[in-house]
C-alpha cells in the first residue's frame, strides 16, 4: 500500500522523501549550474579556436547553454553533453561569422605576447581550413574527443571524420612548416 501526501511516500511502513516539482527544479538548476561552471570555459575556448573572434565565441557559447537548458531534462545524463555544447556553439558561431566574417585583424588580435607567434601561426592556419574541417579539427585536436564521438555529434560517418582529421592535419602541417 502506498500513501502520498505531496511531500513523502509512505510505503510498507517506510518513509522516504519525495521530490516535489519545486525541489526537482532546484536539483535540475543546480546540476545545470555545475555543468555551466565546469564546461563554459572549455566551450568558449573551443569556439574561439574555431572562429577566431572572441565576441562571437562568447555569444555562441552562451547560446549553446541556453539551448541546453531548454533541453536539460533530456540532456542532463548524457555523457557527450560537453561535445554537444561545443558543436551547438560552433554552429552558432558559424551563423555569427556569416554576419561578421573572420578577418586577419581578428587573428592578429589573439596573441597576447607579440613575441609568441606560434599561436598566431596555428590560428591563421586554422582560419584557412574549410568550415567542416575546422570544426572537426577543434573537436579532435583541441577538445581531444574520440573520432566516433565526433561522428555522432556531427551526424556523419566515422570515415568522414577520419578524412577531415587527416586533411586538416596535412593542411595545418603544411601551413606551419612554411
Amino acid at each position: 500500500m502506498q500513501v502520498r501526501d505531496g511531500e513523502i511516500d509512505v510505503m510498507v511502513g517506510k518513509v522516504r522523501p519525495r521530490l516535489t516539482s519545486a525541489s526537482a527544479s532546484r536539483t535540475r538548476d543546480r546540476s545545470f549550474e555545475l555543468l555551466y561552471s565546469a564546461a563554459f570555459p572549455t566551450v568558449r575556448r573551443a569556439v574561439f579556436a574555431f572562429c577566431g573572434h572572441w565576441e562571437i565565441a562568447q555569444d555562441a557559447a552562451q547560446e549553446s547553454f541556453v539551448k541546453a537548458y531548454a533541453r536539460w531534462r533530456r540532456l542532463h545524463d548524457e555523457p557527450w553533453i560537453e561535445g554537444w555544447l561545443v558543436t551547438t556553439a560552433m554552429n552558432e558561431a558559424r551563423r555569427g561569422l556569416k554576419r561578421r566574417p573572420l578577418s586577419q585583424e581578428h587573428i592578429e588580435e589573439r596573441s597576447v605576447d607579440p613575441s609568441n607567434t606560434d599561436g598566431l601561426d596555428v590560428a591563421a592556419a586554422m582560419a584557412k581550413l574549410p568550415t567542416r574541417e575546422r570544426q572537426v579539427a577543434v573537436l579532435y585536436f583541441v577538445l581531444e574527443l574520440p573520432q566516433m564521438v565526433i561522428a555522432e555529434l556531427l551526424d556523419v560517418s566515422h570515415g568522414t571524420v577520419k578524412a577531415h582529421v587527416s586533411h586538416a592535419r596535412e593542411k595545418l602541417q603544411a601551413a606551419l612548416n612554411q
